[in-house]
């Protein structure tokens, strides 16, 4: 072995570099989640201030369709419709049901003094009538 001693490590004399202190950016503070409560739509129903009838398609009464369209609503805290899922429901019947409860309006429901959103579900019937 040339110029060392067995089993010896060199070592160094420089000391360690000594990365500077990075502030560390919190994340910010999550906006309080929003209540929502779940309603039967029978229990909903009652508190509809507003309802707006669908226009029967056309195309579906002359095809003498007819059914029953199934929605899953979320009402806001102000009682309007938030948002709209259809669960089931024939196709040439739903955008005339989406239509109409889009404009429904209830009154908003209180819990605990506040506010509250609401999820529910929506039915609307349809009946071919002559």
């Amino acid at each position: 072995m040339i110029g060392g001693v067995l089993g010896d490590l060199p070592t160094f004399s420089a000391s360690p570099a000594i990365a500077p202190a990075v502030p560390v950016a919190k994340a910010p503070a999550a906006p309080p989640a929003e209540r929502r409560i779940q309603v039967s739509s029978e229990m909903q129903e009652a508190m509809l201030l507003v309802m707006v009838k669908p226009q029967y398609p056309a195309f579906a009464k002359r095809a003498h369709i007819h059914g029953t369209v199934r929605l899953s609503a979320i009402i806001d805290k102000d009682g309007k419709i938030a948002e709209l899922k259809v669960v089931e429901g024939h196709p040439l019947l739903v955008d005339a049901a989406l239509d109409a409860i889009r404009q429904w309006r209830y009154r908003p429901t209180i819990l605990g003094g506040e506010a509250v959103e609401v999820g529910t579900q929506i039915v609307m019937h349809f009946r071919f009538e002559n």
